[in-house]
């Protein structure tokens, strides 16, 4: 079919090659049908195959890149964030879901400017990296913005304490996020405490 130049009419063939065959034999044929539909100008009917192929084999990687590529050269920046923080919910390669963190991170910072939306992901990627430090400050700001405080504090808490005793700009400046949590907590008298120790440390 497609050497005959007409990709669309090899569709309904590889359409059913997704339903027979082993894993392997039926994500090639939902490549191959995505490329088929792309290059037949349906780029919307490109993306509906994937959905549906990886709604049966979310463990399917090439096709959560497919995916992810599409949206991205489209730059429709909402479907994009979803798709990496699903990818990055079925997958246990590290490096996969710190780059999809990252990345939605950006988006959501940048283009969409919704940090919360990045919330998912940043969570996935901080219990498989918990030394990732930038990440969980992300992490933290994102539940505070979701209305999320306790656990906000309770990550920046927990970077405070890595610092021990040492005193810096850093250690400041987690005080001070401490203490904006806190208000919106309305625990007051935690906010002042901190308040008092950025100050200490910046004297």
């Amino acid at each position: 079919y497609e050497t005959a130049g007409e990709p669309l009419a090899a569709a309904s063939w590889l359409e059913q090659r997704m339903l027979t065959g082993a894993p392997a034999e039926k994500r090639q044929a939902v490549v191959k049908l995505a490329q088929t539909y792309l290059d037949g100008g349906q780029r919307h009917r490109a993306v509906a195959a994937l959905e549906r192929a990886l709604g049966e084999d979310p463990k399917a990687d090439e096709l959560w890149n497919m995916l992810a590529r599409l949206h991205r050269e489209a730059h429709h920046d909402e479907a994009l964030v979803r798709v990496l923080s699903a990818s990055s919910a079925h997958t246990d390669d590290v490096d996969v879901v710190v780059a999809c963190a990252h990345e939605v991170l950006t988006l959501c910072q940048e283009r969409i400017k919704d940090p919360a939306r990045a919330v998912p992901v940043l969570e996935r990627a901080v219990a498989l990296v918990p030394g990732e430090r930038s990440l969980r400050l992300a992490l933290a700001d994102g539940l505070r913005v979701s209305g999320r405080h306790a656990e906000a504090r309770a990550v920046l808490e927990g970077l405070l304490q890595e610092y021990g005793r040492r005193q810096s700009r850093e250690r400041a400046g987690l005080h001070l996020q401490i203490a904006t949590v806190a208000r919106m907590e309305k625990a007051l008298d935690l906010a002042a405490q901190h308040l008092d120790q950025a100050a200490a440390v910046t004297d």
